[in-house]
């Protein structure tokens, strides 16, 4: 039997990750925010001056790669988050508790993260790579056949650009996996769990 105790502290715990969960997505939107606007400036600079957009080559995929190491990181952290309630705080709730299903079991959870996944993923890959792929296009032509400083900053431009697409797909397969995990619990499926001491 679960005493009363270990609910309460289960309790504090299931806040205050409720409250990191907050302050991570509050914290990702400011990157994007960030990165949105410096993205904006350096393009409205580089359309000027013709040596810092082919700067912009290799600055402009380095910001959006830090972007979504970020981004992805607090995902992939709130996932963890909700796996944990899932699968370890709520074994020591009271029954009472128990019994209140968790938003990140119910059917609800799962039709909107089966919907919001794959397109969080193209926007992502729209917001992330895009600005990349455009000032490569704004810095064309390329020589290929002299290769120079800006063929070069294309290269390492492209390897970053492709890293960013990486990050951003291994997120959503690891967030992914978790959620199917968590879906496939028997509390999600109504299934009687046999729970030590219940």
């Amino acid at each position: 039997m679960i005493d009363s105790e270990a609910s309460r502290i289960a309790l504090e715990y299931y806040r205050a990750l409720r409250k990191e969960i907050i302050a991570r997505f509050q914290m990702r939107d400011r990157i994007l925010l960030a990165y949105l606007t410096a993205i904006g400036v350096l393009l409205g600079l580089g359309t000027q001056d013709a040596k810092l957009l082919d700067s912009l080559l290799v600055l402009i995929p380095f910001l959006s790669f830090g972007a979504c190491t970020m981004v992805a990181h607090h995902s992939d952290q709130v996932t963890a988050y909700y796996q944990y309630f899932c699968t370890e705080l709520q074994p020591s709730l009271s029954p009472r508790d128990r019994d209140v299903k968790m938003f990140y079991l119910s059917k609800v959870a799962q039709e909107h993260t089966t919907h919001i996944l794959l397109t969080l993923f193209c926007s992502q890959i729209a917001l992330l790579c895009g600005p990349p792929i455009f000032v490569a296009i704004l810095n064309w032509p390329y020589d290929f056949k002299i290769w120079g400083e800006k063929e070069t900053l294309l290269a390492v431009g492209t390897a970053l650009t492709f890293f960013t697409a990486w990050r951003a797909w291994s997120s959503l397969r690891y967030r992914s996996g978790v959620m199917k995990r968590l879906f496939a619990l028997p509390e999600r499926n109504g299934e009687a769990v046999k729970r030590e001491g219940a």
